[in-house]
């Protein structure tokens, strides 16, 4: 019977020693987690944002450090270092966590971190918490298209168009601005922009056709609005025709006839770009020639469709001799090659005597009532056989009488 009692105290010592000696009767296991709560702040609708927590299991922990994690919350989720896992003393593992609003709210959520350890309750709850903001992009035209219609061939159109972020967004509007399409470019507003709530910005675009035909092109405006997808992409349509500009001249030559030596004539010219002309018609006026000289008219002109000029011409003998002249015209008209060139005619005439004619030369009024009228005609005559005009004055002296018509200067060919 001693040897049974002795027996079982030898059994009961030795589990009594092996369980103050065996670690895995006593472990301990220590969790840290690099933050209680993570804040998204404010991130766009339908755009993201990731951060991390880190989990480690103590270096003075005993032993493997377990568990499993998951997050609850609309709008969070866990891209990676969810589900379960184990750390061994001092080992850490990152939970990555993804923020992605879908409506322009406040957003709350939990990662929950189940565990093993000693120090902690289990779970260790992470609060989670964003925003989400809204921010909408306008562009006019609305209807995203830009017509140009038609366009002269090496001609320039430019158009705008209008980009605005709108002033109930909650955050700037960023993106790009860039062309393609051969004939169209941008003249200002390209490239990188920012704008703030209720800020607009203007793209000028323009398009210069070098050939008679169809162009096609796209301004892409990429942005970070909550409102339409990326890019927003404005069509470009325009056609090249060819320039028509048609010059008249009228007349075509000038004959000034027989001008007396010292005398002047002179003459009109007409230029007219007609009004089926496609665009304004330039060039220059000039003269060559004796005798002949340019009143008013000359130099530089641009006439646009259906405008005119009038250009004048003066011709001045000095001798008994034929004059010849032209008048050029450049131009940039399609209808006719330049320059135009109006040919100029003039004879110079000798002066000759010039005679004058009176008739009558005296005049009796006879008898007169008292305060009654009697009118007589006197007649003027050039006379000359030559082209000189005649000229001078008619006036009157002496009581009683007075002249009704004809008086003052006069020029008689």
């Amino acid at each position: 019977m001693r040897t049974i009692f002795r027996t079982i105290f030898l059994i009961f010592t030795f589990f009594i020693f092996y369980q103050n000696c065996d670690p895995e009767f006593d472990k301990y296991i220590e969790i840290l987690v690099s933050s209680n709560s993570i804040s998204f702040d404010n991130i766009n609708v339908n755009q993201y944002s990731d951060k991390n927590v880190t989990i480690e299991n103590s270096s003075d922990s005993d032993d493997n450090l377990k568990g499993d994690i998951s997050v609850v919350g609309v709008g969070f989720s866990i891209q990676s270092g969810g589900g379960t896992y184990s750390l061994k003393p001092g080992q850490s593992k990152t939970v990555t966590i993804r923020f992605n609003p879908t409506a322009a709210q406040t957003y709350s959520g939990t990662l929950a971190i189940n565990h093993n350890s000693e120090n902690k309750t289990s779970p260790v709850n992470v609060q989670l918490s964003g925003t989400g903001n809204s921010i909408s992009i306008t562009v006019i035209p609305s209807s995203l298209e830009l017509d140009f219609g038609n366009v002269t061939t090496n001609q320039i159109l430019n158009k705008d168009i209008t980009i605005t972020n709108s002033s109930s967004s909650a955050s700037n509007l960023s993106g790009s601005v860039s062309l393609s399409g051969s004939g169209f470019s941008v003249v200002t507003g390209g490239g990188s922009y920012t704008l703030t709530p209720g800020q607009s910005k203007t793209v000028t675009v323009k398009f210069s056709p070098t050939a008679e035909q169809t162009y096609n092109g796209t301004l892409s405006l990429t942005h970070n609005a909550t409102n339409t997808s990326s890019p927003v992409n404005v069509s470009l349509t325009g056609n090249g025709e060819d320039e028509t500009i048609i010059i008249s001249v009228n007349p075509t030559s000038y004959d000034f006839g027989k001008v007396t030596v010292n005398q002047t004539d002179e003459k009109d010219i007409i230029i007219t770009n007609s009004s089926s002309s496609t665009s304004n018609l330039t060039g220059s006026v000039s003269l060559s020639g004796s005798g002949f000289s340019i009143v008013s008219g000359d130099g530089s002109y641009t006439l646009t469709p259906g405008q005119s000029k009038t250009v004048t011409v003066k011709f001045s003998p000095t001798a008994d001799q034929t004059y010849n002249g032209t008048l050029g015209i450049t131009h940039n008209a399609t209808n006719t090659s330049s320059p135009v060139n109006i040919s100029l005619t003039g004879n110079g005439e000798p002066v000759t005597d010039i005679m004058i004619s009176v008739t009558p030369t005296s005049y009796d009024f006879g008898n007169i009532t008292v305060n009654q009228t009697v009118d007589k005609d006197i007649t003027i005559i050039n006379s000359s056989s030559s082209t000189s005009n005649l000229t001078g004055d008619v006036s009157l002296s002496g009581s009683g009488f007075s002249i009704v018509t004809g008086g003052g200067s006069y020029t008689l060919t």
